[in-house]
């Protein structure tokens, strides 16, 4: 069996697991196959453009897996609009490599990409879920999520231990990943009464840049200092940063913000822009993430295995404990899952806050 493996979208901190746990399986099941990796997403499958992984070692793959940023390179490039030529070329590609099978992973939109593929081509393709916004549906976490939600509320918790120190602060504007969802955001909810955000503001609720604004003033007047933790989505930095999916491009809406309360209310403002490292860092990994990520990766190359097609390699979460959930491309690919209450209940049992101690 030849197989592969496209990486998509924005890195998470365990992207490379997913590629691991596929590598592995694909490695103890086809012994005569290729296992190709694809750099740069569909831009390589477009152009051929492969490394081969077949035989890489299991000290490299267990380096893979604690490695950062997308091992293969990623893309945002679409084949919603893509013409006959560029779907020309990447049949040659398949015909080239003999490719059985081809496993994308990514987000919303990559898995409109999978769902394309798996149309349009005499070959298995199978979506491996990964997005930080956790906006997948069918699945209860998005690989990548809970270890960024964990770098999120301990940000917050570290941010508002320093910022409250001061009789006289600043009003703290703490900028989260998230476009249309607050998911990232949420993840301050799991911080306890004594250091907890001031608000939480999300897409799903709305935002009045003025209702905001005097509760702000009024939070500042009575403690001397303000912290907020605010869902890039909730305000357009520009109508026209649109992404090549037809995405809002968001970050630095709390700018907008910021320069709001400055200008009208007189109030002194600091903005926090968590940005890439949220997505990126490690430094408070999650283990159940890790796990997913793994799952998904292996599950993805088992339903190959098994000759399936157009699905996305979900899950059941059960405590712990993971179980096989295929769902079909079509019902995941360009949808958002928008949190609920239980959902936030869920959360806060998966969040791992750093000790701390408050007067």
């Amino acid at each position: 069996m030849n197989v592969v493996y496209l990486q998509s979208g924005g890195p998470t901190a365990v992207i490379n697991r997913s590629l691991a746990g596929a590598l592995r399986y694909f490695q103890q099941t086809n012994k005569d196959g290729h296992f190709y990796g694809c750099r740069n997403g569909i831009d390589g499958l477009i152009k051929g453009d492969f490394v081969d992984m077949s035989d890489m070692s299991m000290k490299d793959i267990a380096l893979l897996e604690v490695t950062n940023g997308a091992y293969l390179g990623s893309s945002r490039t679409s084949l919603s609009k893509a013409n006959d030529e560029t779907f020309a070329k990447i049949e040659q590609v398949i015909k080239q490599y003999k490719l059985n099978g081809i496993l994308v992973n990514g987000g919303n939109d990559s898995m409109c990409t999978a769902s394309i593929l798996s149309r349009k081509f005499d070959v298995k393709c199978i979506g491996v879920p990964k997005t930080v916004d956790n906006d997948l549906f069918g699945i209860p976490y998005s690989p990548g999520y809970l270890t960024a939600a964990n770098y999120v509320a301990n940000c917050v918790l570290s941010t508002i231990l320093d910022s409250r120190v001061y009789k006289k602060g600043k009003i703290t504007l703490i900028e989260t990943m998230g476009r249309d969802t607050g998911w990232l955001s949420l993840a301050a909810s799991v911080l306890p009464n004594e250091v907890a955000p001031d608000g939480i503001y999300i897409p799903e609720e709305g935002f009045d840049l003025k209702v905001f604004a005097a509760r702000a003033k009024q939070i500042y007047l009575e403690k001397g200092y303000g912290m907020f933790v605010i869902s890039e989505g909730i305000a357009l930095t520009s109508g026209e940063a649109i992404d090549s999916f037809g995405n809002r491009q968001v970050e630095g809406s709390c700018d907008i913000v910021a320069a709001y309360l400055s200008k009208e209310e007189n109030l002194p403002v600091r903005v926090v822009r968590l940005s890439i490292p949220q997505r990126a860092s490690r430094a408070y990994p999650n283990a159940l993430d890790d796990h997913i990520a793994s799952y998904c990766g292996e599950e993805a190359m088992r339903l190959l295995i098994q000759g399936q097609t157009g699905f996305m390699a979900g899950y059941k979460l059960d405590g712990n404990t993971l179980s096989p959930n295929p769902i079909a491309l079509d019902l995941v690919a360009g949808k958002t899952r928008f949190p609920n209450k239980e959902d936030v209940a869920d959360i806060k049992e998966r969040i791992n806050l750093a000790p701390f101690i408050v007067l």
